[in-house]
C-alpha cells in the first residue's frame, strides 16, 4: 500500500534527522511506513511497536537495509539470518557466491546506495578474501596496528582488493582509508568509512570529499568541517554541522557565514565555542 502525503513527510524528516520517529503519529505508523523508515535510518527499528515486529517484517526492512540487522531482535534474528543465508560464525556463507542481502537498498543515504556492515558486506567475499578481512579485525585491537596493516596490505594480492573488500574493511577500521590506493577509492568506500567515524574525513582524498561525503561525515563528527574542501561547502553541509555545533561558523565561508548569521539574528561573537573534545576520537 502507498504512503499518504502525510507520511511522506514525516518519512523526509525522518531521513534529514529533523525529528525523532518516536513523535510521529501513531495513525500514521503503519507497516509500510516503517520499512520506509528503516530504509531511512536503520536505527528507527529499535523504536517500532512490539506488535509490528514479526519475521516477515524483519526479513523486509533488512533486505532493504542491511545495518538493521543489529537492531533485529534476538528471538527473530537467527530466523531471519537463515532465511538470507547469513551464517551465526561469521556472517556469510560458506560457498564464495552467497546469497547478497541488502547490497543495493533502493533507499540512499545522503544520495548514494546504502551500505551494510561489514558482516554482511562479507557475504559477497570469496574465501581468501574473508581470510585476509580476518586479519584486519585481529589487527584492529592491537596497539600497532597502523603497521599490522601495512605488513597486511603489503602481502596482500592486489586481485583481492576490490570495492566491497574495502568496504567491509574500513567498517571494522578506519584506518584503512591510509591503505587505499587513489586509483581504487570510491565514494561508497569513504562513505562508509565517515559513516563508521566522522574522524575518518581528515584522510579522504581531495577529489573523493563529495557532498555526500562530507554531509555524513559532519553528521557523525560536527568538527570536520574544517576539512571540508570550499567548493563543496554547501549550505546543507554548513547547517548538519552548525545545527550540531554552533561554533563551526569560524570555518564556514564568509559568504554563506554572513546567510546564517543574519538568519538567526545574531553576531559572530555571540556565539559561544563549546568545542566537544569527544570529537576528537569520533
Amino acid at each position: 500500500m502507498a504512503l499518504n502525503k502525510e507520511q511522506e513527510a514525516w518519512l523526509e524528516k525522518i531521513e534529514k534527522h529533523d525529528v525523532e520517529f518516536t513523535i510521529v503519529p501513531q495513525e500514521l505508523v503503519t507497516e509500510e511506513f516503517c520499512i520506509a523508515a528503516v530504509q531511512k535510518n536503520r536505527y528507527v527499528l529499535e523504536y517500532v511497536s512490539d506488535a509490528l515486529i514479526t519475521e516477515e517484517f524483519c526479513l523486509a526492512v533488512v533486505q532493504q537495509n542491511g545495518y538493521a540487522l543489529e537492531f533485529v531482535p534476538d528471538a527473530l534474528k537467527a530466523k531471519v539470518k537463515s532465511a538470507l543465508g547469513i551464517d551465526d560464525d561469521d556472517g556469510s556463507n560458506n560457498d564464495d557466491d552467497g546469497p547478497k542481502c541488502g547490497t543495493k537498498a533502493e533507499s540512499t543515504v545522503h544520495g548514494t546506495d546504502s551500505i551494510n556492515t561489514s558482516k554482511e558486506q562479507s557475504m559477497e567475499l570469496n574465501k581468501e578474501q574473508k581470510t585476509w578481512l580476518k586479519k584486519i579485525e585481529e589487527a584492529a585491537g592491537e596497539e600497532d596496528v597502523m603497521a599490522l596493516l601495512e605488513e597486511i596490505f603489503d602481502k596482500m594480492p592486489k586481485e583481492l582488493l576490490t570495492e566491497k573488500f574495502y568496504i567491509a574493511a574500513v567498517t571494522i577500521t578506519t584506518n584503512v582509508v591510509f591503505y587505499i590506493p587513489e586509483s581504487l577509492g570510491t565514494e561508497a568506500i569513504y562513505l562508509t568509512a565517515v559513516n563508521n567515524q566522522g574522524k575518518a574525513l581528515e584522510s579522504v582524498p581531495k577529489n573523493m570529499k563529495t557532498e555526500a561525503v562530507c554531509l555524513a561525515a559532519v553528521e557523525k563528527n560536527p568538527s570536520m568541517l574544517q576539512y571540508v574542501p570550499e567548493e563543496v561547502m554547501t549550505e546543507k553541509v554548513c547547517l548538519a554541522a552548525l545545527e550540531q555545533y554552533p561554533g563551526a561558523i569560524k570555518w564556514v565561508p564568509e559568504d554563506l557565514k554572513k546567510v546564517f548569521l543574519e538568519r538567526a539574528g545574531i553576531d559572530e561573537d555571540d556565539i559561544v565555542d563549546d568545542y566537544n573534545e569527544d570529537w576528537d576520537t569520533m
